[in-house]
């Protein structure tokens, strides 16, 4: 699997899964457990939608992926696998999270393994 296929399923992957909880707060907490602070769920979904336009701006690149949207999806990836694996451990929010942080995991490593630094 290329650089360009993986960074792209990622890209749709958080574009999918933030744009949830803006549409329907409810459902999102039905499978990931009840939050304490709506606002905070509200911010990442916007950040990580950020990230997404990022990507999807940079695949009209020639040159896509650039080696800082690799840099920066790799990061988006462990930094979301690790606050996942952190707070399902210390009891914050649901195990289902882990399932998330299997993805991030399996994200990291195809990124990091596909990608020749120059």
């Amino acid at each position: 699997m290329s650089l360009k296929t993986i960074i792209t399923i990622q890209a749709w992957y958080y574009f999918v899964t933030a744009l949830w909880p803006l549409l329907h707060i409810k459902s999102f907490e039905f499978v990931s457990g009840p939050k304490k602070e709506n606002w905070l769920v509200y911010t990442v979904s916007v950040l990580l939608l950020g990230y997404c336009g990022s990507i999807f701006y940079g695949m009209r690149s020639e040159n896509f992926p650039s080696p800082e949207l690799v840099v920066l999806s790799a990061l988006n990836a462990l930094g979301l696998m690790l606050i996942d694996i952190i707070f399902v451990v210390r009891g914050t929010i649901s195990k289902v999270y882990l399932g998330d942080a299997a993805a991030e995991l399996i994200l990291f490593i195809l990124i990091v393994m596909n990608w020749t630094p120059m």
